[in-house]
């Protein structure tokens, strides 16, 4: 019975000398593979922080291209404003060009040769 027992706890000792090593194997492996997940985490919160970053910048350069837009109606609504004015004035000259031919002629009528 003892030699059993102690055939047994061999037979033990021997399995967990060969289990150790292969129980630090994997240790280091797990180690390895917990320092990559920590180094994937570090590279996903930068990334996350340079698509935020890329965000906003997308949205500054929107509210940017608004602007843009309101600026290039007014000038274009200016333009149009100024081509009436032109307009305007244009059919003044006209008006007084008329006006200025008829005072010729009416001081022709008083002009004594």
């Amino acid at each position: 019975m003892i030699e059993q027992i102690q055939s047994e706890t061999r037979q033990t000792v021997d399995g967990m000398q060969e289990v150790t090593p292969k129980t630090d194997r994997a240790l280091t492996k797990v180690h390895a593979v917990a320092g990559m997940l920590q180094s994937i985490s570090g590279e996903a919160a930068e990334s996350r922080s340079r698509a935020g970053e890329v965000a906003h910048a997308t949205h500054e350069q929107a509210i940017a291209a608004n602007d843009i837009a309101r600026n290039v109606e007014q000038v274009s609504q200016m333009a149009e404003e100024t081509t009436a004015i032109m307009h305007v004035n244009a059919d003044s000259a006209a008006e007084l060009d008329a006006m200025a031919s008829d005072l010729r002629a009416q001081l022709a009528y008083f002009r004594v040769t």
